[in-house]
């Protein structure tokens, strides 16, 4: 409610706004009706007319109640919305493909500024990152078996989404992902950008970090080179 009641008092209207999967997603911003304003509002308000930006976020809880707000920003150009309108104008709560980061970091850390002083003014403790969280630690390591394991000591909210960037940033198709189950489905080939393999990276919580492995279903493993070269990939992108 209060997330609602923050981009209502800013005029800016929701496209997604899904309490199942905690997720809201604002419209393609095109011209802004902050006029007048400083900071995130203005550098939005200035954003050339040629592109277009969008705002997502995930709200999600631990174990202990203590509820997080991730944030996701970006922006695109008029002329790639206009070519598949139809798709970015009806997104789903799960696509995550349109997440075209932005160069610009400080827009997400001024957004989460603006976020928390909804927050102060209604006498609670937010805290927040302008960026998202870093593992601890990040470690390309074998289990038991020697198959290739990717571990990083971190939540594993903030985890699931740094993988998803990082599956973008590869430039690796995501068919569809399913957080509860904690896989992404996609194709990989380490040697060809077209791949049409397909696998699943599985995302489960360990004692105190989260695992990630490579598998084909729920029997079987991948290849241990496609694990390896895949989870490698994922662990320098994750590092950087």
């Amino acid at each position: 409610q209060k997330l609602g009641q923050f981009w209502q008092q800013k005029n800016i209207p929701l496209a997604i706004d899904d309490i199942n999967s905690g997720v809201m997603e604002t419209s393609w911003l095109k011209q802004n009706p902050f006029q007048a304003k400083v900071g995130f509002w203005a550098r939005i308000t200035q954003m050339k007319k040629a592109s277009r930006a969008k705002f997502r976020v995930q709200v999600t809880s631990d174990v202990e109640g203590i509820v997080g707000v991730l944030l996701s920003y970006a922006e695109i150009p008029e002329s790639r919305y206009m070519q598949d309108k139809t798709r970015f104008s009806r997104l789903a709560a799960n696509d995550i493909l349109w997440q075209q980061q932005s160069e610009d970091k400080s827009v997400r850390s001024q957004a989460l500024q603006a976020l928390s002083q909804l927050f102060i003014a209604q006498k609670e403790t937010l805290a927040s990152q302008g960026e998202y969280l870093k593992p601890k630690r990040i470690l390309l390591t074998q289990d038991g078996n020697h198959y290739p394991v990717l571990e990083l000591e971190q939540e594993f909210a903030p985890a699931w989404s740094n993988i998803g960037r990082a599956l973008q940033k590869a430039h690796i198709k995501v068919d569809d992902l399913n957080r509860s189950l904690g896989i992404y489905y996609i194709r990989y080939d380490a040697e060809d950008k077209k791949a049409t393999t397909a696998y699943e990276l599985k995302v489960t919580r360990a004692e105190n970090d989260i695992h990630i492995t490579v598998q084909i279903n729920d029997d079987t493993l991948a290849p241990v080179e496609i694990s390896q070269a895949l989870l490698k990939q994922l662990q320098l992108l994750l590092e950087k």
